[in-house]
């Protein structure tokens, strides 16, 4: 294995607005997505509940592939060095 594979991710992260921009280094590659959203939530200062005081749950975008990344994927398998995500409130329609 590679020394590359065993060193951590660096990659960018943003809100769905584009408005924050966080750079994330030396992230496990091993870890999951759902642990990366996670980890940069607080750090980027997004809000954890909606309006109605309900949690909100937050995807992973992928700019680079244009699509959702799902939550149980690895980081290392499923992102590049230097890709950029946005971190997008999984919205519910019609929840109550």
């Amino acid at each position: 294995m590679s020394v590359a594979m065993n060193s951590g991710l660096a990659l960018y992260a943003s809100d769905a607005s584009g408005q924050r921009r966080y750079a994330v280094n030396n992230f496990p590659r091993t870890a999951t997505v759902r642990d990366l959203v996670g980890s940069l939530l607080p750090q980027m200062g997004l809000n954890s509940k909606d309006s109605a005081g309900r949690e909100l749950n937050y995807q992973a975008f992928s700019k680079r592939e244009h699509c959702h990344l799902r939550g149980s994927d690895t980081v290392g398998e499923t992102l590049r060095d230097g890709d950029e995500i946005a971190l997008l409130p999984d919205i519910q329609a019609g929840r109550s």
